[in-house]
């Protein structure tokens, strides 16, 4: 057997024990597979009614947060259904009035803890928002949730595997069904981990599970996966936290882009990108910083040429509100998935994925209590200028705000107005032109600086 194979076989047997000893529970596919259960309408074909997957993960200690935001002129009736790898809890239902935001406290204590939305009468935008403060430290993990979608692949970017870290992939099941897949892992220098351990995995209705990725794959810079789903629905993100408790959160994705943005504001200006490519063609990309006066291209991201099926990782350092554009190559063939981890000035980090620009947006909270520096980046990559307008989701909220955006540029929304809001959902509405907007925050300790997260807004379906 050669040293890669020798590895991989060391890798599946590893995974074993660890689902075994930490009672994650899997189930192994055998004889013949259970179909699917019918698709779920599609992401965006009505505005009336729709699920979000929330896989927010957790630990012992762990405080979780959902927040609901109706930008809409309709009342919007949510059931909200949580689950782990032992139980799921009885369905809660809660109205979100038009053009407000609701915060509802879900369970975090375990590493798989989910939380499954469902949406009637308007739609809603959901996000999630976990918070961990010990005598070690503090973290703050927030994303969006993920649309509903009967999707067959999903892919995350869980970044790198630093000695005492806990990076796992959160995959959940809120359906009546058995979901079965297999998770594939990539890597910088070795080929998929792609073993029978990590193979027709069976996750049982209405649970979620999670794979312990800094324990298959230690100390390496940057760690990618694919899930390809046989059979059933599931949800997935990439949940890291540190020894020292800080926690970046990434929702997964469904899909491979040639160009995307990733907003981003705070930190100590210390970011790290990690690029997933899931293909067997290779990807040649640019990387471009759209700071707050130009755009210019991003150190070390010039004419990277990435091999397939790989995970890296790239240094990036910027300053004050900044998009990082990635973008193929002409002539490349290609796709990607990448997202961004950040280091706080506290010893909590930061992560998100990128999105493609649109219209309008909700930017869902990123403060997790006092003292806080509230923030929000909303990036322009196109090439003509852009005007939005921010709108508070509360119904009591300050006086819109309009900004102008530069082409190829990047503005951080006044503090005064975020204060103002409080915690609340953000409407940003571009009136000419197409944005990428996100919320970066940092709050708790002593100086407002101990938590960092960052969390790429929800587009807002065409017609709203």
């Amino acid at each position: 057997m050669s040293s890669r194979g020798r590895g991989q076989g060391v890798v599946a047997l590893v995974f074993v024990a660890v689902v075994v000893a930490g009672g994650v529970g899997l189930d192994r596919g055998l004889g013949v597979r259970v179909p699917a259960p019918a698709p779920a309408p599609a992401p965006g074909s009505s505005t009336d009614s729709g699920a979000w997957l929330c896989p927010h993960g957790g630990g012992p200690g762990w405080e979780g947060r959902l927040y609901l935001a109706n930008p809409g002129t309709r009342t919007s009736t949510v059931r909200v259904s949580t689950m782990t790898q032992k139980s799921s809890a009885p369905v809660r239902t809660v109205t979100v009035d038009p053009g407000t935001t609701t915060r509802v406290i879900v369970p975090a204590s375990a590493r798989e803890a989910s939380t499954y939305v469902e949406y009637f009468g308007g739609w809603v935008a959901a996000g999630w928002l976990t918070v961990t403060v010990t005598a070690q430290g503090t973290g703050v993990g927030a994303e969006p949730c993920a649309p509903a979608t009967d999707a067959s692949t999903w892919y995350t970017a869980n970044g790198s595997t630093p000695k005492g870290a806990k990076a796992t992939i959160v995959i959940m099941n809120p359906y009546g069904a058995n979901a079965i897949f297999d998770v594939v892992l990539y890597a910088a220098d070795r080929a998929p981990i792609h073993e029978s351990a990590l193979t027709d995995i069976v996750l049982k209705p209405h649970r979620s599970m999670f794979v312990p990725i800094q324990t298959l794959l230690p100390l390496e810079p940057a760690v990618g996966s694919e899930i390809d789903v046989h059979a059933g629905r599931i949800g997935v993100a990439a949940v890291d936290s540190s020894v020292q408790n800080g926690v970046g959160a990434v929702l997964g994705t469904t899909t491979q882009l040639s160009s995307l943005t990733i907003p981003l504001l705070g930190g100590s200006g210390q970011r790290s990108l990690s690029v997933i490519v899931p293909g067997v063609a290779g990807a040649r990309f640019d990387g471009t910083n759209l700071g707050e006066t130009a755009s210019q291209p991003a150190g070390g991201l010039s004419g990277v040429a990435q091999d397939p099926q790989t995970s890296q990782s790239y240094a990036v350092a910027t300053s004050g509100a900044s998009g990082l554009r990635l973008a193929a190559q002409v002539g490349s063939t290609g796709t990607f998935v990448s997202a961004v981890a950040s280091m706080g000035q506290g010893s909590d980090f930061a992560a998100t994925g990128g999105a493609p620009p649109a219209a309008k947006w909700v930017v869902l909270p990123t403060v997790a209590g006092d003292p806080s520096k509230p923030g929000l980046v909303i990036t322009n990559p196109g090439t003509s200028p852009a005007s939005v307008t921010l709108h508070a989701l509360s119904a009591s909220g300050p006086t819109d705000v309009t900004l102008p955006i530069s082409a190829g540029s990047s503005v951080s929304v006044p503090v005064g107005f975020l204060t103002a809001a409080g915690d609340v959902g953000i409407l940003v509405t571009a009136t000419t032109g197409q944005v990428v907007a996100a919320g970066a925050s940092e709050s708790l300790g002593t100086k407002g600086v101990a938590g960092y997260a960052i969390a790429v807004g929800v587009p807002v379906p065409l017609g709203m």
